[in-house]
């Protein structure tokens, strides 16, 4: 068998079902997440606690919606600590499916190829454990199976290899970079629909091509925690503007714009943003749209000349989730 170590941080996964309007009748909303602690959370699963020889532990136990830096150099910590133990071959992380994308894509930027000897494979659920469609196991056995074709190939990690982190829902195993809830629907939430499996190797080529895995493996921890980055979604409403100089009031140190199509900034802002440029804060410029990305030249280049200094960026085709982490790591060097 082999050995596993499990790190459990609470989610969908390890939640539970409760009554509804207290009239005994249950739904497929009506669920307490994180409520079952690890061991537990094991014994429920009898098909993957036969499958290895586990070690386990609870790093914290919470919604994933209330995920926090804090909570995401917890993880990472305990995940390095179970990397450096050469006993384990390969390492499951239960996570709600919220902030899957956030804290994996922190992973992906902050472990370097050196450090992920074995796999790291988070696993959630739609459904609580509990729940007639609880799909936790189905997962968490895709998970285990996946780590150990990778143990039986004996496949060397590298900068172009996301095959060693990701994650494991709806029985399949997502790269840590392809990682992007699309859906509230149980069984769609991660499925990038429209897109073949050479499709999705070429989008996975673009995106580590751009952002290699472990880049900041030498982040600052505490310039990490403090990073304070803000996300303006324009619209077209007449409190934008408002919107916009209340975000600047506070002390930000990167606004991420959020423009309607390929990242076209209103009018109304370009007159605060260039006042926010000129004091030091940074500025990203990126989309609403989920895909297609960012391009710079032309009627984009509004602030070209803050570039040089650091200050302006385009965000590519970063999901917003991940350009926010991505933010926050580059304030942390």
């Amino acid at each position: 068998m082999m050995r596993l170590h499990w790190v459990a941080t609470g989610g969908t996964i390890a939640g539970l079902s409760v009554q509804a309007n207290g009239d005994g009748a249950s739904g497929p909303w009506a669920y307490a997440a994180a409520q079952v602690p690890v061991e537990q959370l094991l014994q429920g699963m009898p098909d993957v606690l036969s499958a290895a020889d586990w070690s386990a532990e609870q790093v914290y136990s919470i919604g994933s919606q209330d995920l926090t830096p804090s909570h995401m150099i917890k993880l990472r910590t305990s995940v390095v600590q179970a990397l450096a133990n050469p006993e384990v071959q390969g390492i499951i992380v239960s996570h709600g499916t919220d902030t899957a994308e956030d804290n994996l894509w922190f992973l992906h930027q902050t472990l370097s190829p050196a450090q992920l000897r074995v796999p790291v494979v988070c696993v959630a659920a739609m459904y609580p454990m509990d729940h007639p469609l609880s799909d936790g196991q189905t997962n968490a056995l895709a998970a285990v199976n996946h780590i150990q074709r990778l143990g039986q190939s004996n496949h060397p990690a590298s900068n172009n290899d996301c095959s060693r982190l990701g994650l494991c829902v709806h029985g399949q195993f997502i790269p840590a970079p392809l990682v992007h809830k699309r859906s509230t629907l149980g069984g769609e939430a991660f499925v990038c629909k429209g897109y073949s499996a050479d499709d999705q190797q070429a989008l996975l080529k673009d995106l580590l091509l751009a952002h290699p895995g472990g880049t900041f493996a030498h982040f600052n921890q505490t310039r990490f925690l403090r990073a304070n980055v803000a996300v303006l979604y324009c619209t077209p409403n007449a409190g934008l503007a408002a919107q916009l100089s209340a975000l600047l009031s506070s002390p930000v140190q990167s606004l991420i714009v959020a423009a309607p199509g390929h990242g076209n900034i209103p009018e109304v802002c370009i007159e605060l943003l260039s006042s926010a440029l000129n004091k030091g804060v940074r500025v990203v410029r990126a989309s609403r749209a989920e895909e297609g990305g960012v391009g710079t030249g032309g009627e984009f280049d509004l602030f070209e000349s803050y570039k040089a200094k650091g200050l302006y960026a385009e965000a590519g085709d970063l999901t917003l989730p991940k350009l926010v982490i991505q933010e926050m790591l580059n304030l942390s060097q």
